[in-house]
């Protein structure tokens, strides 16, 4: 460590903590035995500047075992477990289980730290009881870990189609009808889906676009057939930026469907921008 102090051409990578010491230095704060430990491992500037980082988050973490998860995957791993805030996790356990993940469960402690880190992350993300043992230390860490992906996403699904359908009830006043066509606002995603397959373009990737805000979908449709895709409108602010019909025609292209777009928009105050 002092050799690496010394030589350390970049001083910007020495914590100000080594630098100018005083009473809240961290490494004030290990034990006795710590202290052994750091010098019994012949501990050099990085691997004890990555250790402080996880002794701030587990104080009874010992070098021993920060260093042998560390050697096995990498160090941030550990830092990400504990970041979850898991009650009563320590490094001790941590290396623990990856030890019992890779006797009984044949996962390497290489791929085990990230692959915990990533389910306990997961967990936190979907609210789980944290203090269920069961659930934080399962007996079969990839199958839990695939299923809380399955979940995590199924939720952030449902999510953004609750949002969708939010943003369709704050969007239904762009609704406008006359004798030939009608304006409607689309209320679930998968209506933008159908929408693209039938009509051949990419509408069915702005879901996300449309439940965060960022743009409002349309449908005109013939008065007489209100159920078939026809034609599709974005709109961006006060601005009717895109009309396609089927294969991306332009809809100003369309007979009568021009003159009902000035219409529609001289009503509803916005601006025709499109070719």
């Amino acid at each position: 460590l002092v050799l690496d102090l010394m030589y350390e051409a970049d001083q910007k990578k020495i914590p100000a903590y080594l630098q100018n010491p005083d009473d809240k230095c961290p490494i004030k704060k290990l034990t006795k035995l710590q202290m052994k430990e750091l010098i019994k491992h012949d501990c050099g500037l990085e691997k004890l500047i990555q250790y402080i980082q996880v002794f701030k988050k587990d104080n009874t973490a010992m070098y021993s075992d920060f260093d042998y998860i560390a050697r096995q995957s990498h160090s941030r791993h550990i830092l990400d477990v504990l970041r979850v805030g898991v009650p009563g996790m320590t490094v001790k356990k941590m290396r623990e289980y990856i030890d019992r993940v890779d006797e009984a469960q044949c996962c390497p402690q290489s791929e085990s730290a990230q692959l915990w880190a990533d389910y306990l992350r997961m967990l936190k993300q979907l609210d789980c009881d944290l203090t269920d043992s069961s659930l934080i230390y399962p007996n079969s860490l990839k199958r839990e870990h695939d299923k809380a992906a399955r979940k995590v996403t199924q939720v952030a699904d449902e999510k953004m189609a609750e949002q969708f359908r939010r943003r369709a009830e704050e969007n239904e006043w762009y609704a406008w009808t006359d004798d030939a066509f009608k304006v409607l606002i689309p209320h679930e995603i998968t209506e933008l889906y159908e929408e693209g397959r039938k009509l051949h373009h990419c509408v069915g990737s702005y879901g996300m676009a449309v439940a965060n805000g960022d743009c409002t979908i349309a449908f005109i449709r013939r008065a007489e057939e209100a159920d078939l895709p026809f034609c599709t409108v974005e709109i961006r602010g006060k601005r009717i930026v895109q009309a396609r019909g089927i294969s991306n025609r332009p809809a100003t292209g369309i007979p009568k469907v021009k003159g009902f777009m000035e219409k529609w928009a001289k009503e509803k105050g916005l601006a025709l921008d499109v070719a």
